[in-house]
């Protein structure tokens, strides 16, 4: 296992690895936008949230965003376009050497999201932290916690982290729920609880603390406390 791609990650990563070519996978979105479909819903979510929540008066200033887990650097390099300064890092060192070929204008680096230091540009915390690839789910077992309460204390005070991922029947899974305890107690608040990236809520029904136990997908955004 060593050698195969994707090791240094998980086993389940190791296995997605093996059923995906990295070349295909980007040339999937590349056909998508050709034909004209929007495969940049993440980055408009996040655009509609720098708007609502950081200010709607100075929201076309550039911020401080970490793609946590960019996979071949999609969303970095969108986010990077539409003005923001960008640092992204993945654990797999194929995906960094993918996504680098596409920017030179984001920040890319090899990092593990549960113990790395990581800054933006000007050497502080950042506004903005997105995790939109099922992270929580392909890292190692166990790890989730220590990433979320990272990710936390990479803000800003007042910035927001934001994070994607499916909600799975596993008994062992890391839901929602559980994501919302976490940050919490890493000194955060939750401001969105969203079905996809266009900004569905969850129904109020499952907003009582209970897991979600379903094959869904959650989106959830919290606030570091000033």
């Amino acid at each position: 296992m060593s050698d195969a791609p994707g090791s240094g990650v998980s086993s389940r990563w190791v296995e997605w690895r093996r059923t995906v070519d990295l070349v295909k996978y980007d040339q999937r979105f590349e056909a998508m936008a050709a034909r004209g479909e929007n495969v940049h819903g993440e980055a408009d979510a996040v655009t509609r949230l720098i708007e609502r929540f950081l200010g709607a008066d100075d929201h076309d200033r550039a911020r401080s965003v970490l793609d946590a887990g960019c996979g071949t650097g999609r969303l970095a390099v969108e986010l990077s376009r539409r003005g923001h300064e960008v640092t992204a890092v993945d654990l797999d060192p194929d995906m960094i050497d993918r996504a680098r070929n596409k920017s030179s204008e984001v920040r890319w680096l090899v990092g593990d999201l549960s113990d790395g230091r990581f800054s933006g540009r000007a050497g502080d915390g950042f506004d903005v932290i997105v995790m939109a690839g099922n992270i929580l789910n392909f890292c190692a077992p166990g790890s989730q916690t220590a990433i979320v309460v990272n990710m936390v204390n990479h803000l800003v005070e007042g910035g927001l982290c934001v994070c994607g991922w499916s909600q799975e029947l596993r008994a062992d899974a890391y839901t929602w729920d559980c994501f919302v305890r976490d940050a919490r107690e890493a000194g955060a608040v939750v401001t969105e609880t969203w079905t996809n990236w266009e900004g569905d809520t969850m129904p109020a029904s499952s907003l009582g603390g209970e897991p979600v136990r379903s094959s869904d997908y959650a989106v959830i955004t919290v606030i570091k406390n000033a």
